[in-house]
């Protein structure tokens, strides 16, 4: 059995282990963090999700044919190979990956071939909700292709750079990106009030404002503020703290210009249900200053933290971070998200029953 999967490029080692915990399997094509692999093991892509995996984001079955872009009519053969493995019934949508494969045509191109080829055959071809998705994955210098019933694919589309790319703006800063995969990832609910620790310039409290969040925004640094007031956003600098009802009440941002590790109290008017914690630095240093902002934390709040990796032992990092959590919050997961370069993104719920550290009033 063939199969692709989205790995992690930072931590190579552990992608590994993580897929040999499912099953042996041997490497025939890879390219950056995407990889096809060959297995004995049938169900490779359930037995891995059942798993919960960390490093590994994205896996689906593949044919076992296989055509090379050095075939006369590759394409051609491509199609037939991929028009075998359909089922007689049921809408369709194209998807094309290219990893550095050395062909002429665009991945575009070979969706509009496959598509209006499938089309003048008589299948409907829908891009929002079809009953299959049929890919091609080209890598190097060979072409893959699989079906896989929409509904019970792990993700919804095989390559999130294209996804992402095409489905997000992140007008403010890269890191947008990953909280877009975060919320998506950990299906985060649209919310109230969050904290966001380490906010400049803005990019993740810009995310949060898109999920209908009002923001408290914790940085010593600048914000964007001319993009935010473009986009009609009400930023607030309070002179002090505690923060009162009527800040939060007329401001779509409230931004706290001191260094995180010196709020430790936001005032009896903030109760979040989300905190969000980018901040550059080692997870055990990030967590003891978010752990001072528990008294303002609801019951069940979320956590969405950026656990940095120093080295590249992702495992023991995790461990750290956990033990810092433990008793505050239950871990829900750890993904390394396509956007994470060294480092993994962790969401929690907050357990209840926190105080601050002291109160500024």
């Amino acid at each position: 059995m063939l199969y692709f999967a989205i790995t992690s490029n930072s931590f190579r080692k552990s992608s590994i282990d993580e897929l040999n915990k499912i099953s042996q399997f041997k490497i025939l094509d890879e390219f950056l963090n995407s990889m096809v692999i060959e297995s004995e093991e049938r169900d490779f892509v359930g037995k891995l999700i059942q798993s919960s995996p960390i490093f590994i984001y994205n896996m689906a079955s593949l044919q076992d044919g296989v055509a090379k872009i050095t075939e006369e009519n590759y394409l051609e053969i491509l199609y037939q190979k991929l028009h075998q493995a359909l089922p007689k019934e049921g809408s369709l949508k194209i998807e094309c990956v290219d990893l550095n494969c050395k062909t002429s045509y665009s991945a575009k191109e070979i969706e509009i071939f496959m598509g209006e080829r499938l089309e003048a055959e008589g299948r409907a071809i829908d891009l929002k909700s079809p009953d299959y998705l049929a890919y091609v994955i080209m890598i190097n210098d060979h072409c893959y292709s699989g079906v896989s019933d929409f509904r019970k694919l792990w993700k919804k589309f095989i390559e999130p750079e294209r996804h992402y790319h095409t489905n997000a703006k992140y007008p403010i800063s890269r890191s947008e990106l990953k909280l877009i995969q975060a919320f998506d990832e950990f299906e985060v609910r649209q919310g109230t009030i969050a904290i966001d620790l380490g906010a400049a310039p803005g990019g993740w409290s810009n995310c949060l404002l898109r999920h209908k969040y009002k923001v408290i925004a914790i940085d010593n640094g600048l914000l964007e503020y001319e993009k935010f007031k473009n986009n009609g956003t009400r930023v607030k600098i309070p002179e002090s703290l505690p923060i009162k009802h009527y800040d939060i009440e007329t401001n779509d941002i409230i931004h706290i210009k001191s260094n995180a590790r010196d709020v430790s109290y936001l005032g009896d008017a903030v109760k979040v249900d989300l905190i969000l914690d980018d901040m550059n630095m080692e997870p055990e240093a990030s967590v003891s200053i978010l752990l001072n902002l528990l008294g303002n934390l609801n019951p069940g709040a979320g956590l969405i933290l950026t656990v940095k990796c120093i080295n590249r032992k992702a495992e023991l990092h995790i461990r750290k971070t956990e033990k810092a959590l433990s008793g505050k919050f239950k871990i829900i997961s750890i993904r390394c998200l396509p956007a994470n370069r060294q480092e993994l993104t962790l969401y929690a719920s907050y357990l209840g029953g926190g105080k601050p550290a002291f109160s500024q009033k």
